[in-house]
């Protein structure tokens, strides 16, 4: 066996008969992966094992490690070497460890191709980040005329209810309070119902973005109320409900009316 290594390695019979410390840095290294070599042993770990080889002494290590019944781990920059010998490649970049199973030119396939699909993939995600850019600034836009469209509206009853104190002597409206969609909460009922986050969804699957709730005290006043605000002529009545003279199940009253102004 050591006869075979030796012949395999190029360690010729003049470099056994000298002593360790005399041999060149080359014949030192061949000398310890021969020794390397005949070690009864399951894995082998080889750091760049051809340097200091020739031709024959490396076509020789390819066919031992070929016929390896074990684990051979081996750093190396000589790719044929690699091509003819591993079966799986580590790549280790910036603490990260990236696994290919196949040679050195598998390697170099695949890595090009990771490469192209982390770029793909790069490229749609900031089109993507591009396109979320542009439709948050829309819905920015958007909900700032919903803010305007809602201030309108409160401004509307309030006059209204300054003109029916002095009709009436006395204030039918007992309060008049505003709320304005979160954005959060706009995007859940647009995906719970199936829609994506577009403004063109939010106008037409949402009709309660903006709201002006008016609190009187007789349904009377409701009703006069409510007539006097889609009399003007600025006012679109889009959708009517009576919960009063309809009431909920669970008892509950109110006039919607779901309207559109300039």
């Amino acid at each position: 066996a050591v006869n075979k290594v030796a012949n395999g390695l190029s360690i010729d019979a003049d470099m056994r008969q000298r002593l360790f410390d005399d041999l060149s840095g080359g014949e030192k290294t061949r000398v310890n992966l021969g020794r390397l070599i005949l070690e009864d042993t399951d894995i082998l770990l080889l750091d760049e094992p051809t340097n200091h080889l020739d031709l024959q002494a490396t076509e020789w290590l390819e066919e031992y490690l070929n016929k390896f019944h074990g684990t051979v781990v081996t750093i190396s920059h000589d790719r044929y070497f690699l091509d003819r010998t591993v079966t799986r490649i580590i790549e280790v970049l910036d603490g990260h460890a990236e696994f290919y199973s196949g040679n050195y030119s598998f390697y170099a396939i695949e890595k090009e191709r990771r490469y192209q699909e982390q770029m793909k993939q790069y490229m749609k995600e900031q089109a993507k980040i591009q396109q979320l850019e542009a439709a948050a600034e829309q819905l920015r836009r958007a909900m700032a005329y919903f803010n305007c469209a809602m201030m309108e509206v409160e401004t509307k009853f309030k006059v209204l209810s300054q003109e029916l104190s002095l009709e009436y002597d006395r204030n039918p409206i007992e309060t008049i309070k505003t709320r304005l969609k979160s954005m959060d909460s706009i995007t859940d009922k647009l995906l719970d119902r199936g829609f994506s986050l577009t403004l063109e969804n939010i106008e037409q699957q949402l009709n309660d973005v903006a709201g002006v709730r008016v609190i009187c005290g007789l349904p009377s006043d409701i009703y006069e109320l409510a007539d006097a605000f889609l009399r003007q002529d600025d006012v679109r009545l889009i959708m009517k409900k009576d919960y009063i003279a309809n009431p909920k199940e669970n008892g509950y009253r109110s006039l919607h009316l779901i309207v559109e102004i300039p």
